[in-house]
C-alpha cells in the first residue's frame, strides 16, 4: 500500500523503467506473505491496481473481485456491524487507477487500460483540479489523453501517428456552420405542403442524411413515383436556396474560421466532404472558398455516408492516404464513414450521437492543431 501511495517518489512518472522495477520486486516479495482473505480489506483492492500495472490481468481481477464480495458475501464476518468503507473507496480506485489506469499529467488525466477478463467497456467521468472529463474505452485502446470538457472514445485508429497527420475533412453543415436550421425549415415547409407530420424531433433523424435519404424517411413508407419523388426534392431545394441567400461569413460556426488559418499556415490541406449538394454555393456565401482544397460533396459519389466514399474521395481529391487524414463531424453516420475508410475522426456535439469518434468535442470553439493532435494522439505519458 504504502508504494501505491508514494508512486511518484519511485519514479512512476520520471522512471517508469525503474518504478516497475521496483514495484516487481516488491509484489514478488510481499504478494506470497499476505493475507489477501482475511488481512486488512484494503489490500485486495490495492493489489488489484498494482497487478494492472504489472501487466497480470488475471490476478488483478481475483484482488478486484475478493474487494468486491467484502460487504456482499461478509467474508469476515463483521458485515453487521457496517460495510467496509474504505475497501468501496479502493475499489473504485481499482477500477480508474488499475483498469483504467489513470495517470494525472499537466496536460490532463491520460488512461493508459488494462482490461480485466471478461470486461468489455469501460466509461466514467472524473473532475480534476475543478475540470470534468470522461473517457469510454474498450480492450482496443492503447493510451489516451482526455481534456477538459471532452470525452475520449476507444475506437479503431488508423495506422501511424496524428503527428503524420495531412489533411483535414470537414462536414459542413454543423461543423463549419449551422444550416440545419434553414434544412429543417425547408424539409418543414415541403412536409406541410404535402401534409406529413413533422417536427424537429423527426428532424433529427435526417442529420447526416442525403437529400433522397431525407426524404425517404420524411416520406415513411408512402408511396410516391420516382417522378414525384424527384419533383419533392427539387421543391426542398427550392426552399432552401431561398432560405440562405443572406448567409455570409458572420453565420461561420465559433472557432472554424480561426481553425482554417491555422491549417493552411500549418501546410495542412483542407477539403470539404458533404453530402450537401449545395456545398460549393455556401462556402462562397460564407467567403472561405480560399482556404479549401477540394470540395467533395453531393455530385462527387453515389452512396452517401455511413458509407466511406466520401471522405475517400475527398482524400483522394487532396492526395492522401485515407490514415493520413483526419475528418471533423457532427452526425453519427458521418463518424461511422470516416471510421469505414480508415481515417482519424472528431466528433462534434453529444456523446450519444458522435461517441464512436476518436475524439469528442463540443464544438470547434477555442480549438487549435497543435492541441487537436495532442488529443488525438493520447500518447503524451509513460508507455505501457
Amino acid at each position: 500500500m504504502l508504494l501505491y501511495l508514494m508512486r511518484e517518489q519511485y519514479g512512476v512518472t520520471s522512471d517508469p523503467e525503474k518504478y516497475r522495477e521496483i514495484l516487481q520486486r516488491s509484489w514478488d516479495y510481499y504478494s506470497p506473505r499476505t493475507d489477501h482473505t482475511y488481512g486488512s480489506s484494503l489490500g485486495p483492492a490495492v493489489h488489484a491496481i498494482l497487478a494492472c500495472e504489472l501487466g497480470k490481468t488475471e490476478e488483478a481481477y481475483v484482488h478486484f473481485m475478493r474487494a468486491a464480495m467484502v460487504d456482499l458475501e461478509n467474508v469476515r464476518r463483521n458485515a453487521h456491524e457496517g460495510i467496509h468503507a474504505a475497501s468501496g473507496g479502493g475499489l473504485w480506485q481499482a477500477i480508474i487507477f488499475g483498469c483504467a489506469g489513470i495517470k494525472f499529467t499537466d496536460d490532463g488525466p491520460v488512461a493508459i487500460p488494462h482490461f480485466l477478463p471478461g470486461w468489455t467497456r469501460l466509461k466514467f467521468k472524473l473532475q480534476w483540479r475543478g475540470q470534468k472529463y470522461e473517457f469510454d474505452l474498450n480492450p482496443e485502446t492503447s493510451t489516451q489523453t482526455a481534456q477538459s470538457g471532452t470525452t475520449i472514445s476507444s475506437s479503431s485508429r488508423p495506422p501511424g501517428s496524428p503527428a503524420q497527420i495531412q489533411g483535414v475533412i470537414f462536414d459542413l453543415d454543423g461543423v463549419i456552420t449551422d444550416t440545419a436550421e434553414y434544412h429543417y425549415q425547408a424539409w418543414q415547409k415541403l412536409a406541410d405542403e404535402e401534409g406529413i407530420p413533422f417536427n424537429r424531433e423527426a428532424n433529427e433523424a435526417l442529420r447526416g442524411l442525403s437529400r433522397r435519404e431525407s426524404l425517404m424517411e420524411l416520406l415513411n413508407g408512402r408511396s410516391a413515383t420516382e417522378e414525384q419523388f424527384q419533383e419533392m426534392m427539387d421543391r426542398k431545394n427550392k426552399f432552401y436556396l431561398e432560405l440562405i441567400k443572406n448567409i455570409s461569413k458572420a453565420d461561420l460556426l465559433p472557432g472554424a474560421l480561426e481553425l482554417l488559418i491555422e491549417l493552411k499556415e500549418a501546410g495542412i490541406k483542407v477539403a470539404i466532404g458533404s453530402g450537401s449538394k449545395n456545398a460549393k454555393e455556401v462556402m462562397e456565401r460564407l467567403g472561405i472558398s480560399d482556404r479549401i482544397d477540394s470540395i467533395s460533396d453531393g455530385y462527387s459519389v453515389t452512396r452517401s455516408k455511413p458509407a466511406p466514399d466520401l471522405f475517400l474521395h475527398a482524400a483522394q481529391q487532396l492526395g492522401l492516404e485515407p490514415a493520413y487524414c483526419v475528418v471533423v463531424e457532427d452526425a453519427g453516420s458521418g463518424v461511422e464513414a470516416a471510421l469505414a475508410a480508415g481515417m482519424w475522426s472528431v466528433g462534434l456535439g453529444p456523446v450519444e450521437r458522435v461517441g464512436a469518434a476518436h475524439l469528442v468535442l463540443p464544438s470547434l470553439e477555442g480549438i487549435h492543431w497543435s492541441n487537436l493532435q495532442k488529443q488525438l494522439a493520447g500518447n503524451r505519458l509513460i508507455p505501457c
